[in-house]
């Protein structure tokens, strides 16, 4: 049974449809029957072109024997092409004539040097680290350098120095209380823990944490959010921008945003393919953003014009600069180690900065990053609420609830907001991760697939079948060059297996979680999940009845635990898939509806257990991924 996706309608009645080849890989996305975007695969199903009917832009994908990205070819003449070690990690990106970008890796994969030929920002920049693998400092040649300490909780305390474009050094001091709360004068948070002020700025949440108003500037902005979380609208200076959100696709994107207000109005299409901004007037598209199957930006277009963007990117995803269809930059970006935007030319107002690759959007109002289930800012370089997925005990690395990236930003980036991925991971990584002990913080949700800057071997190729298929918060980003399929070709599990990763949970340790658990709820830990949950559970069944998937799957202990349940499923590294004929028909919203609920399914003996049952039975089982 082929049960594909052909179509989706949003609130204001448009429609996109999609077709696929005959491997069943997504070949065409048309956005209401005007711009088509289509896509071309290899025999081992790794996107080999790109292009669009409105532009005509194009690009090429080039592999090599070991299915890394090692070529990518522009329809306005750039070229990039990137190199690896011998761990068959991204070592060299080059952008013809325009960039050129140099890393040298430790053992860890922790860049120990960055060679960096870029149009903004260039230079070589030595990295220092402590025994924990965080970041302590960055030296760019003379009196250009960062220093960074943090306290035993893992809690960034001082930020000293300056980089080769900040003005003057100066150092910055964060003073956390003991629930890792900023006490500095000016910082404020609620009994929640909700950072609620910083100097300058004010925040402001809804019962679901959601962040609802940034003053800052003389500016404020507010926002709303749909039923799962997904941000709704934008208001600032009289302005609404509305977003609808493409579920079809991991981290499910804004798919479509228009502004209603003094400026008018318009419409932007940011999700898979495209993003179109229309006037409801004219319904002309006035911008489309251009991505490959698995979400991943590759560049945009002005409909009026049909100028295109390329995005240039650097290995942590993060936009180095936009060249035009003549092959020359027209825009160009720097950032310090923690997302800071240091400088930036050109006149492009595009969101698309830090962690730009994977949709991280940039709110000028208070300078954040919007990530999805949280909001970043990089003045203070953690989040502004606690971490939604519960901590791992026996991984202290992990447990503070507000860092970013285990302050681990050159190696790690958390795009989702609750998810620690690998920039660079590869099996003999993992080997040396499981070596050390890494597996355990990142079993289980915190551990999403890696994947190099080009889309090379990370764990979603590592792990075969992963591919671009799975949507679920567990492995929301795919290989971005991978055929969007919904078959899983290997077995999870086994695979794991081989790199010494166990995410099962068997009987005997589910009791031991459930003894960490009550120590959780014991220190607080609990109390944000909860109310989170307390507001959602009268919609928790309907919502799982919806995706053909039972209430009871976690048993009678579900039941007796209801108000604690997402908890309870996150703390075991659970995952779910949309495996099933039901669940498939509605895979374009499955990602976020369980994201919504912190809900995840493991892959424990109870559960392969309950799938092998179904199989029996004739039934399709979910597939943890």
């Amino acid at each position: 049974m082929n049960d594909r996706l052909l179509s989706i309608a949003d609130e204001r009645g448009q429609i996109t449809t999609f077709t696929y080849d005959a491997g069943q890989r997504l070949a065409t996305v048309t956005y209401d029957g005007r711009t088509t975007v289509s896509y071309a695969y290899d025999a081992r199903n790794l996107l080999t072109r790109v292009s669009d009917s409105l532009s005509g832009a194009w690009l090429a994908f080039s592999f090599d024997a070991d299915g890394r990205l090692t070529e990518i070819r522009r329809s306005n003449g750039v070229t990039t092409v990137y190199t690896y070690d011998a761990a068959g990690r991204v070592t060299r990106i080059q952008d013809g004539v325009l960039a050129d970008q140099q890393y040298a890796l430790n053992a860890e994969g922790e860049p120990t040097q960055a060679r960096m030929n870029v149009p903004l920002g260039g230079g070589t920049t030595n990295y220092t680290y402590d025994e924990a693998g965080r970041l302590m400092g960055a030296d760019y040649g003379g009196a250009n350098r960062l220093a960074y300490s943090y306290d035993p909780a893992g809690n960034l305390v001082s930020r000293t120095g300056k980089t080769p474009l900040d003005p003057a050094p100066r150092t910055d001091t964060f003073t956390p209380n003991d629930a890792s709360e900023l006490a500095n004068p000016g910082y404020a948070s609620d009994a929640r823990g909700r950072q609620t002020a910083a100097p300058g700025k004010t925040f402001a949440y809804d019962g679901a944490t959601r962040l609802t108003q940034v003053t800052a500037g003389g500016s404020t902005a507010t926002f709303s959010y749909n039923g799962l979380d997904d941000l709704r609208t934008r208001t600032v200076g009289g302005t609404t921008t509305t977003f609808y959100h493409n579920y079809a696709i991991g981290l499910a994107p804004i798919v479509v945003e228009y502004v209603d207000g003094a400026a008018g109005s318009e419409e932007r299409r940011t999700g898979e393919q495209k993003s179109a901004i229309r006037n409801p007037q004219s319904a002309i598209p006035r911008r489309f953003y251009v991505y490959t199957p698995g979400g991943q930006l590759l560049y945009s277009i002005d409909a009026a014009t049909n100028q295109v963007r390329f995005y240039h990117f650097d290995r942590l995803g993060s936009t180095l600069f936009l060249t035009n269809g003549a092959g020359g930059v027209s825009d160009a970006y720097a950032y310090d180690p923690y997302g800071r935007l240091l400088g930036q030319t050109g006149t492009s107002d595009q969101p698309f900065t830090f962690v730009g690759r994977y949709g991280v959007r940039w709110e000028p109002v208070g300078g954040l990053y919007d990530m999805r289930a949280r909001t970043y800012d990089p003045a203070t370089a953690r989040f502004l609420t606690r971490d939604p997925v519960w901590p791992v005990l026996d991984a202290p690395e992990g447990l503070n609830p507000y860092q970013y990236a285990l302050q681990k930003p050159l190696q790690y980036v958390d795009p989702g907001g609750t998810q620690i991925v690998f920039s660079s991971l590869t099996p003999q990584v993992m080997r040396q991760a499981v070596q050390k002990g890494v597996a355990k913080l990142l079993s289980g949700v915190r551990l999403l697939g890696g994947l190099l800057p080009g889309g090379g071997l990370g764990l979603a190729q590592a792990f075969g079948g992963l591919a671009g298929a799975a949507r679920s918060n567990a492995s929301s980003i795919p290989n971005i060059f991978a055929a969007s399929t919904p078959e899983i070709g290997a077995s999870v599990s086994a695979e794991l297996a081989r790199y010494g990763l166990a995410f099962s949970k068997a009987a005997a340790a589910f009791k031991k979680r459930e003894a960490e658990f009550a120590a959780n709820l014991a220190h607080g830990f609990a109390t944000e999940a909860d109310v989170r949950f307390k507001e959602r559970e009268a919609r928790v069944s309907a919502e799982f009845a919806q995706f053909g998937l039972a209430v009871s799957e976690a048993d009678v202990r579900f039941k007796e635990r209801e108000a604690r349940v997402s908890a309870e499923f996150a703390q075991f590294g659970l995952a779910v898939s949309e495996a099933t004929a039901r669940f498939k028909e509605r895979e374009a919203r499955v990602s976020a509806k369980l994201a919504q609920y912190g809900l995840a399914f493991s892959e424990a003996a109870a559960f392969n257990e309950r799938e092998a049952g179904r199989a029996a039975s004739g039934r399709v089982g979910v597939n943890p991924f």
